[in-house]
């Protein structure tokens, strides 16, 4: 998993700011579960804003496996 975190936002056009951009490579269906976990965490706004914001990777990591 990668997580590249733009604190400014960058124009993806037509208005659409992302602050996160996350990549995701997983062996076998393993990703599902990532997606999963970054779905719920996403959805909070709250703690979309915590991941836009986070200096270190290992809070990251915590919040999306939720584990904080």
């Amino acid at each position: 998993i990668v997580i590249l975190q733009y604190k400014d936002g960058i124009d993806f056009g037509e208005g659409n700011i992302a602050y996160l951009v996350i990549g995701i490579a997983g062996k076998d269906n393993e990703h599902l579960s990532i997606l999963s976990s970054l779905a719920s965490v996403l959805e909070n706004e709250d703690l979309a804003k915590e991941l836009i914001n986070a200096t270190n990777s290992e809070y990251i990591y915590n919040i999306i496996m939720n584990k904080r």
